[in-house]
């Protein structure tokens, strides 16, 4: 059973660049387990408990909404590390809706678990770095265990669903060889996207009290 008051996001009605370009949804669940340093949601991970989201009025804009937008993308943050997300997506998933999961690849037990479940229809995960220890948890400011961002890999690749790794280009953190080593991990470039990275000043993680 979920207490609406333990459910901290910020929601946006219409997006058209978060799903092949079609009119989407998009909650954005507060809080994550890295500190990448050009997080452009920054204070939705170290100020989660300043955007408490009244779930049951969301609900039932989403299902008013169906008729003309039945898509949802779920991001962050880190999904992942939300403590309500199997709750949303079963509530979300009873409305009939489309779920994409955005993810940073942090916990493949539960990304197996909502694939077996059929609470997701397509994943999209980053990968920061070559998949490197030491590389990869400079670049996203905590300690990674890269056995488990390998393990999220493969547990998408063989999902069954629809599924793209994509790499933020962060000169001082992704180079040439970098992207060379992650594409080599990557069946398909199909599956593979490079986004542009776009400078946001003032990137100074301040928690609030």
């Amino acid at each position: 059973m979920c207490n609406d008051s333990k459910i901290f996001a910020t929601f946006k009605p219409d997006s058209f660049i978060d799903w092949n370009k079609g009119v989407t949804s998009v909650i954005f669940l507060a809080g994550c387990n890295f500190r990448c340093p050009w997080c452009h949601n920054l204070e939705i991970v170290i100020n989660p408990h300043k955007y408490p989201l009244d779930f049951s009025t969301l609900e039932k804009e989403l299902k008013e909404r169906k008729k003309w937008c039945s898509r949802v993308v779920i991001s962050g943050g880190e999904p992942t590390h939300n403590a309500q997300l199997v709750f949303i997506m079963r509530k979300l998933k009873a409305l009939d809706l489309a779920l994409k999961l955005d993810t940073n690849g942090s916990n493949p037990a539960l990304l197996s678990s909502l694939v077996k479940e059929e609470l997701v229809d397509y994943i999209a995960m980053d990968i920061k770095t070559s998949l490197d220890t030491g590389r990869y948890s400079r670049c996203c400011g905590a300690d990674v265990d890269i056995g488990k961002i390998n393990k999220s890999i493969d547990v998408i690749i063989s999902s069954g669903i629809e599924y793209q790794f994509r790499t933020t280009v962060v000169p001082e953190f992704v180079d040439d060889e970098d992207i060379t080593n992650i594409r080599r991990r990557i069946p398909d470039s199909r599956h593979y996207l490079l986004q542009r990275y776009s400078p946001v000043e003032d990137r100074k993680f301040r928690v609030e009290s």
